[in-house]
């Protein structure tokens, strides 16, 4: 039986970073994963087989829209590609590890997981002809007073159990992977297109695929991605602005 394991990493997020330091990393994680992919065959094998499953879940509305493993039943049921849980701790896993860590079951990961899995996919897919990106947004809610006053934000001061910071007021950050319609191949566009949600403002041109609402997390108003803070960066491209040149190739 094929090793499903490579040279794979864990990164635990450290809490200062910026939305775009957070986001090279999700690009480098991202990255990691093509590299695995290319070099076991078997890995590169699980994640097409996955990620086709959710495609075709979401597409048909297979096992709920969440898709099913082929051959795999638990107790009876079947069994989905992906399962979204957040996660207490930012804990960002490369494929090999997901891989190995869930042989034959539901891989349980957080967006900062699944979101560079299907970059990965994506790329692989379209033998990196097509740019393939991740973005990060945290929309600001309230005025941050941490920041006005020239301190830095320590965002594990919470108010009791909500998703905002007391002394910054942001948001929680989300992780997706983003793609550019007009340059998907004529069968993707097929496929996928009716399935990606379209970005607006200065991001217009661009679409989201949110691999975490595929895996059955509640699907964010449109007009998340893009807002407050945010961060795209492209594959195999370290300037951090290469979303704008995929938009004129």
């Amino acid at each position: 039986m094929p090793v499903l394991s490579g040279s794979g990493w864990r990164k635990f997020l450290e809490q200062d970073a910026t939305i775009g330091q957070v986001t090279n990393t999700l690009r480098s994680v991202a990255e990691n994963n093509v590299d695995e992919c290319r070099k076991n065959p078997a890995l590169k094998r699980e994640l097409y087989q996955r990620c086709r499953s959710a495609l075709e879940g979401a597409k048909d509305g297979i096992n709920g829209g969440l898709g099913a493993l082929p051959g795999v039943k638990n107790q009876g049921r079947s069994v989905a590609p992906f399962e979204y849980r957040e996660e207490p701790t930012d804990e960002w896993r490369t494929w090999g590890l997901l891989a190995e860590t869930f042989p034959g079951q539901a891989i349980i990961a957080d967006c900062d997981c699944l979101s560079p899995a299907w970059a990965c996919f994506f790329f692989l897919r379209w033998a990196g002809k097509v740019p393939v990106g991740l973005g990060i947004s945290q929309p600001k809610t309230r005025p941050c007073r941490c920041r006005s006053e020239g301190k830095s934000c320590d965002a594990r001061i919470c108010v009791g159990d909500s998703i905002l910071c007391a002394r910054c007021g942001y948001g929680m950050a989300h992780a997706y992977t983003v793609l550019v319609p007009a340059a998907l191949p004529a069968e993707a566009k097929s496929t996928i297109g009716a399935m990606l949600v379209p970005m607006g403002g200065e991001y217009e041109g661009l679409s989201v695929w949110d691999g975490s609402e595929k895996a059955g997390m509640a699907e964010p108003n449109a007009s998340f991605y893009g807002s407050g803070e945010t961060a795209i960066r492209i594959l195999r491209d370290e300037s951090d602005d290469a979303w704008k040149d995929a938009l004129t190739t």
